[in-house]
């Protein structure tokens, strides 16, 4: 082009125009030199102008959030510099041989566990002896043990450490509890044999005192059946020394009103484990035979007649069998809602009138001034025992033989 023609000068601009629908088309302007054509570029703005609504409100978008992003992660990178890194515990197998317990007492724990398996045995055919087999193999029952395990063997190890405990000096012992618990372990070693030179005569003091027995004479008196007292007797032995006898008793929290303590009375008084023992005499002779030749021999350690202190031994096994009888079995025992019978000490007087039910407990509450009326209300688990238990008392207690039977009981 000329440039001393400005009419052409401006229709090649308007011509331009018209073609600047392309995107980064280029436009020639006025005010140029003779010798020199400017040309500038529009992109940018054009580009904005060109975008739709829905467009630019995506992009003012897109940039907000690429703001907001990289201002939390300065937010993070400066607090990861001011404050310790978290520390993470990983639960599960460990990946490092420094993970490891390598003390000695988690060494020697893993060694017992691993002698403790039968690596010989598959775990899925017999997994009790994969887990056990080495254990028992290791273990024998030992000899006046009818089972063995690793709680009794724990507790075995434990009595070690008590009777360490216990024959320490006197100086070492911290506390009135150790010294008193020395003491009454050094009567029971009986080391200046005091125990020996009394010999049965403590028993003997003890059996005068709750009325005598029937085996043995006491200062050549026999027994005296007429002024004997079965109430007398079972609060003696059973409140004072804690021993059992016919039924069983104890204070606990009430199954049905855990805020206060009852009186609960239950079924007991066998001697032997179970009262199958007592009923099942073919499959228990050896049983039965070595019980009453313990009898008999206690007996006459206590200066009874051998014949005749067997056949009273005798007897007192034949009452434990009356009371097996009426012994309700484990199996009928399951369901705790219907062995609980609250009631007041009143029905129970009723239900087994051999004893004073209120002087019993009354006696046994004495040392802690709790006062029992015939109202206390108490749990009774075995209220068919109780009736039927009155019923053999009663008929023993009707006659002399009886009434011996009872007291050698």
């Amino acid at each position: 082009l000329h440039a001393n023609h400005p009419m052409t000068r401006y229709k090649q601009a308007e011509f331009e125009e018209d073609d600047s629908s392309s995107v980064g088309s280029v436009q020639l302007t006025e005010g140029v030199s003779a010798t020199t054509t400017h040309i500038r570029y529009h992109t940018g703005t054009t580009l904005w102008k060109a975008r739709s609504l829905l467009e630019k409100c995506l992009l003012v978008i897109t940039a907000t959030l690429l703001l907001l992003v990289f201002v939390l992660a300065t937010l993070l990178s400066g607090t990861g510099r001011s404050e310790p890194a978290m520390q993470v515990l990983h639960v599960g197998l460990p990946m490092t041989v420094e993970e490891y317990c390598l003390t000695v007492p988690c060494v020697t724990a893993a060694a017992s566990m691993l002698s403790s398996l039968d690596m010989e045995v598959d775990p899925c055919q017999d997994f009790y002896q994969f887990s056990c087999g080495g254990w028992v193999r290791a273990n024998p029952i030992p000899d006046g043990k009818s089972m063995w395990g690793t709680f009794g063997k724990l507790e075995q190890q434990n009595q070690l450490v008590v009777k360490n405990v216990l024959e320490k000096p006197f100086v070492e012992l911290k506390s009135k509890a150790e010294k008193k618990a020395k003491m009454y372990y050094l009567s029971c070693m009986d080391a200046n044999e005091t125990i020996e030179a009394l010999g049965a005569q403590p028993m003997l003091d003890l059996l005068k005192k709750i009325g005598g027995w029937n085996i043995s004479t006491s200062n050549g008196k026999t027994f005296n059946v007429s002024s004997w007292n079965l109430q007398t007797t079972i609060m003696m032995l059973q409140n004072k020394y804690n021993m059992g006898g016919l039924f069983s008793w104890a204070v606990g929290e009430d199954d049905r009103n855990s805020s206060r303590h009852v009186i609960q009375i239950d079924q007991g008084g066998l001697t032997l484990p179970t009262r199958d023992n007592y009923l099942n005499k073919t499959a228990n002779e050896k049983i039965l035979s070595a019980y009453l030749d313990y009898m008999t021999k206690i007996g006459i350690l206590l200066g009874g007649e051998e014949n005749s202190t067997r056949a009273q031994m005798q007897a007192v096994i034949d009452f434990e069998t009356k009371l097996a009888e009426i012994t309700s079995p484990p199996e009928d025992r399951r369901d705790e809602e219907k062995l609980y019978h609250l009631m007041p000490l009143s029905e129970v007087q009723n239900m087994a009138p051999f004893m004073s039910w209120r002087d019993y407990f009354t006696d046994a509450m004495r040392s802690i001034g709790r006062k029992v009326t015939p109202k206390e209300m108490v749990v009774v688990y075995a209220p068919e025992y109780l009736q039927k238990l009155s019923k053999i008392i009663q008929n023993h207690t009707t006659t002399a033989e009886g009434k011996i039977c009872i007291s050698l009981y």
